[in-house]
């Protein structure tokens, strides 16, 4: 796992990755999981706001299927679809529901748990 490189490509817009990516990895789907990873893990630890991660996976999700139909791996869509659920109140919750506390987090352990990866909340971005 390339922690600079995911570090750049966090803050950097979609635009820009198409000049950071290559210098990872010719394997596109082990990169779309690994940064996947990345980003699950400091927002679960804290390191990653919210907002921060979502963004990080929105922008995954766009070069993944916006400028070329390269898809993503089941582990990065599954974390993709976590942040997603989060972006928006579900029609059947109250108006005072977290929907980043009641399901991206939860979804996040989850996939990790499918995937046999740990959650360690004690994860820090190398800053």
């Amino acid at each position: 796992m390339d922690i600079k490189l995911f570090q750049q490509l966090v803050e950097l817009p979609r635009s820009s990755w198409e000049i950071v990516y290559p210098a990872y990895s010719s394997d596109y789907f082990l990169f779309c999981d690994e940064f996947s990873h990345y980003v699950a893990m400091c927002y679960l630890s804290g390191t990653l706001s919210f907002e921060a991660a979502d963004r990080a996976m929105n922008e995954l999700f766009s070069y993944s299927y916006s400028d070329e139909d390269r898809g993503m791996p089941d582990f990065a869509l599954q974390v993709f679809n976590a942040f997603d659920q989060g972006e928006f109140h579900h029609r059947d919750d109250s108006h005072d529901v977290d929907p980043e506390q009641k399901y991206t987090r939860p979804i996040l352990i989850k996939v990790f748990e499918q995937h046999s990866l740990v959650a360690n909340p004690s994860f820090k971005r190398d800053t």
